[in-house]
């Protein structure tokens, strides 16, 4: 029974564990969406506190310092914060690539309202990120994250300060995935709308008469949306890929 003991120690452990869960809650994706209401993310926080709470060794040590902490807690902060962060760098990464498909096929300026953000995107990035939020959690995305976040409690104890020397390049190394991903994933549709382009090109110096600039704008429109359906099976099979490599990646974080 010691275990479920109500120590001041016992109590001070669970506040500061709910801290970072509740950091992480706000900032991850899914879980960070502002649709989803903030009682359910509270109520979420408190209940995985409590179970990581019950495995975690109670702790001996008292803060007694005010400044000691709200050290402690900023810690806390940051380690949930991070972890949320760098797991939104693969979502990124996919919207990137949508957006990218956008410009070139010409729907730059067509912009939508994400509701988890409540911010105008372009209409291929939003697609993109919403079928990715689906794939997440049909591959059981968040628990990942909530395994990644009770594996922190082992690589980063609620009162060691500080981080390992490589956190810094680990999260330089992520954002760059940002960009390496989101172009890998839009370069088939764009050489596909390349040749588009080229045979467009190709076209208006044989019929000079033609307004090549009405017709191709409505035919790279078309190929964009075949390309997309044909491909859509094997975007999916690499959207799981990569967004199961977001658990390796936040194991690695830290």
């Amino acid at each position: 029974m010691e275990m479920f003991s109500l120590t001041p120690e016992r109590c001070q452990d669970f506040l500061l564990i709910l801290i970072r869960t509740t950091t992480l809650f706000i900032s991850a994706p899914f879980f960070g969406f502002r649709l989803v209401p903030s009682s359910v993310k509270i109520l979420c926080s408190i209940f995985i506190s409590l179970i990581i709470s019950v495995y975690i060794p109670p702790s001996s040590y008292l803060i007694t310092s005010i400044v000691e902490l709200i050290v402690v807690i900023a810690h806390q902060i940051v380690v949930g914060a991070l972890l949320g962060i760098v797991a939104n760098f693969t979502f990124e990464a996919i919207r990137f690539a949508g957006e990218i498909i956008d410009l070139q096929m010409g729907f730059g300026m067509a912009n939508v309202i994400d509701p988890s953000t409540q911010m105008r995107q372009t209409l291929f990035g939003e697609f993109n990120y919403l079928m990715a939020i689906m794939v997440f959690l049909v591959i059981n995305g968040h628990h990942f994250l909530i395994l990644n976040l009770i594996n922190t409690f082992e690589k980063v104890p609620i009162y060691q300060l500080g981080f390992s020397s490589n956190l810094e390049f680990n999260i330089l190394e992520n954002f760059r995935y940002i960009f390496v991903i989101g172009l890998k994933l839009a370069l088939p549709i764009l050489a596909l709308l390349l040749l588009v382009d080229i045979i467009s090109g190709l076209i208006s110096r044989l019929i000079p008469q033609l307004n090549i600039f009405v017709i191709s704008f409505p035919f790279k429109i078309t190929t964009g949306f075949i390309a997309l359906i044909a491909f859509l099976p094997e975007i999916i099979r690499i959207y799981g890929h990569l967004l199961k490599n977001i658990y390796f990646n936040l194991n690695a974080l830290f």
